[in-house]
């Protein structure tokens, strides 16, 4: 997700609002060549749930 928001393929430092997620994807995709990528729900879940101090843990 954070990929699809902000061009970068690791961890957020922030947590990222589903309304962004898809705004972005829009944006990027769904108005440029008519794709779209399929989120899993599992990794908002864990970064809701855990946040993501606790997720970036070693």
């Amino acid at each position: 997700m954070n990929e699809i928001v902000h061009n970068i393929f690791e961890l957020p430092s922030l947590i990222i609002d589903q309304f962004t997620i898809f705004n972005s994807q829009l944006d990027r995709h769904i108005n440029i060549d008519k794709t779209v990528a399929i989120l899993s729900a599992f990794p908002v879940f864990l970064l809701d749930y855990y946040g993501i101090e606790e997720i970036r843990k070693d």
